[in-house]
């Protein structure tokens, strides 16, 4: 029986430290220490100034009454070893918000974490192996609703968004459990400079058995600059700063540029992370636009990021 618990502990040990980068201390599940997004990954993960697009409302929910499309997501990254996640994202602009009555933005994401597999293994009394079995070492899932609004237009616009979420995990197909999380996000856009601020995981625990486990409780500030160069080309600059629970001040600093709006290229790096270079790019083609993401790995096997954006502009909408 001391044997069974003892492997037990190894087993949870194994789960959670495989299913992220070995030398990033992390708490709480997987599933909030990926890269959400297909742009995002590329670009270093710079993007709670930038916050534009539907994958973005995953670090800055204020970003989303930004977007003036209809808006679909679908991306899929091939994680390290065996594990993988996806992400859906779904966002609906409104010319008149809930609160102010000025322009609005709603959505909805889903993201899916795999953890690959593990052998789960039962002994018998005299310690021999009494049997073996294959399990999913993790399964992942968050359900998040989210809203943002122009608040006021003083020396540029400003926007205020919040994400509620809901976040389910389940060990080695025997152990689960759920919280509810929420984040709040400010953007602040004046010309071509985004500055915004967001706190995540503000939540609930994941209590597995006995001892609950926090959400990441994360501080974000980035800041954002664009400009159009010549007729054809534009190109983006930004920097997050990332504080997260029981982790060191991280730096990500990232680029975008855009070709006759119909080929993008993204370079980012991350100044705290071992496994510190990404870069990207993405086709554009009227309302279709493939993104592919690539993260350069320190031990493990190089990463791929793929994604699917559909934009879809009612005349309706105000520009």
């Amino acid at each position: 029986m001391r044997k069974q618990r003892l492997l037990m502990v190894l087993v949870f040990c194994l789960i959670l430290g495989s299913s992220v980068a070995p030398a990033k201390p992390v708490t709480g599940v997987a599933i909030l220490n990926q890269a959400q997004g297909v742009r995002q990954l590329g670009m270093g993960e710079v993007a709670t100034g930038l916050s534009d697009d539907a994958g973005a409302i995953h670090y800055n929910p204020a970003g989303i009454a930004t977007i003036r499309n209809i808006e679909l997501n679908a991306m899929y990254h091939q994680n390290i070893m065996d594990t993988r996640n996806g992400a859906i994202n779904f966002t609906y602009p409104l010319n008149r918000g809930l609160l102010l009555r000025k322009k609005a933005g709603i959505g909805i994401g889903v993201l899916v974490y795999q953890g690959g597999e593990i052998e789960w293994i039962k002994l018998n009394p005299d310690e021999s192996i009494k049997s073996t079995e294959v399990a999913k070492a993790e399964s992942d899932y968050e359900i998040g609703l989210c809203y943002g609004e122009e608040i006021t237009r003083f020396y540029g616009n400003t926007y205020a968004g919040v994400m509620v979420k809901w976040v389910h995990s389940t060990l080695a197909e025997k152990y689960r459990a759920s919280a509810l999380g929420i984040d709040m996000g400010v953007l602040h856009k004046i010309g071509g400079w985004g500055i915004g601020v967001a706190l995540q995981n503000i939540g609930t625990q994941m209590e597995f058995i006995e001892k609950g486990d926090s959400l990441p409780l994360t501080l974000r500030f980035g800041s954002s600059y664009g400009k159009e160069i010549g007729k054809i080309v534009e190109m983006v600059v930004g920097i997050d700063v990332v504080k997260a629970k029981d982790e060191n001040i991280g730096c990500n600093i990232g680029t975008e540029w855009w070709i006759g709006d119909i080929l993008g290229i993204r370079a980012g790096y991350k100044t705290t992370d071992e496994d510190k270079v990404s870069i990207g790019g993405s086709i554009k083609y009227k309302w279709i636009q493939l993104d592919y993401g690539y993260r350069m790995m320190d031990v493990f096997d190089n990463t791929h990021q793929v994604a699917i954006t559909l934009r879809i502009g009612p005349p309706w909408i105000d520009k």
